[in-house]
């Protein structure tokens, strides 16, 4: 990824949402704004406590090229504000999928 693409990051209730027929036309918005989503650990938490539609948003995430980002920290493990984006997705959706 080059480093000047703008991220956008979806908080949980736009990746529902999303699952949910995409009413704001998200998909588009990334796509027409040459925008990467992105998502966080707490975002992987979230999907966790979506019992019974865990896959639903591992899929939409793949759907979208999400990029997994994480804080930096620095030396005593204290965020830096800065974020890395990892070139490789964070999962792999055959080891996370969730069965009903």
């Amino acid at each position: 990824m080059e480093n000047n693409h703008i991220l956008a990051y979806l908080d949980h209730n736009i990746l529902d949402l999303m699952t949910k027929g995409d009413p704001h036309e998200v998909k588009e918005l990334l796509r027409n704004h040459n925008l990467t989503a992105v998502y966080s650990n707490e975002s992987l938490k979230e999907i966790e406590r979506s019992k019974g539609y865990e896959n639903k948003f591992l899929e939409l995430l793949e759907e979208i090229e999400a990029k997994y980002i994480e804080s930096r920290l620095d030396h005593k493990f204290k965020q830096t504000g800065h974020r890395i984006v990892p070139t490789q997705k964070y999962f792999n959706k055959e080891q996370l999928i969730y069965k009903s």
